[in-house]
């Protein structure tokens, strides 16, 4: 295992998903087109790509869901027999409290789960509208960036705009858009 601190230990980790439990309060899930959407996805590949948290828990062969719930559930749905899973495993009582907290409060900033379709639609909005209409959207386009945004027009693909905006900018933007629209 690899070590965040010197009393976690983490690594990816392939878990039956019989050894996975699901803590009801933290259940946040996606409506059942989006997770029946993962699971055919699931189906077809029969590998998770975007690994949840999970930590060890005081039985044997059980481990706590964290985070990613939606994939467990689309699993299950796909009929997955095994999940691969982001393991952490705290040697201290009081840096598990911790490290739980921290993952829980992280995982709120990948729960927007960002379809092809969402990244063509964000393309189009950066391509036809106004400096005014970018601004006005409140996805983080601000006066500034707006009219950089349209000098560099046309875009035809969605890297060719992380380039000139740098990818953490992008993915922001796209993923405050994905929220609100």
């Amino acid at each position: 295992m690899g070590k965040i601190r010197e009393s976690i230990k983490t690594q990816p980790y392939l878990l039956s998903m019989s050894q996975i439990e699901v803590v009801e309060e933290n259940t946040n899930a996606f409506n059942n087109k989006v997770i029946g959407k993962m699971s055919e996805n699931l189906k077809d590949t029969q590998l998770n790509f975007v690994l949840p948290v999970a930590c060890v828990t005081e039985k044997d062969d059980k481990y706590r869901l964290l985070t990613g719930e939606n994939i467990y559930e689309a699993a299950k749905l796909a009929g997955l027999k095994e999940l691969w899973v982001f393991l952490i495993s705290p040697s201290k009582p009081v840096e598990s409290k911790k490290v739980f907290e921290q993952v829980l409060i992280l995982s709120k900033l990948n729960e927007v789960a960002i379809e092809p379709e969402d990244i063509d639609n964000f393309l189009v909005l950066l391509n036809t509208r106004t400096i005014s209409e970018l601004c006005s959207f409140k996805i983080g386009i601000g006066p500034k960036t707006a009219p950089r945004i349209i000098e560099n027009r046309p875009f035809s693909n969605f890297n060719q705009v992380q380039e000139i905006f740098k990818v953490r900018r992008v993915l922001r933007w796209l993923r405050t858009y994905k929220q609100k629209y």
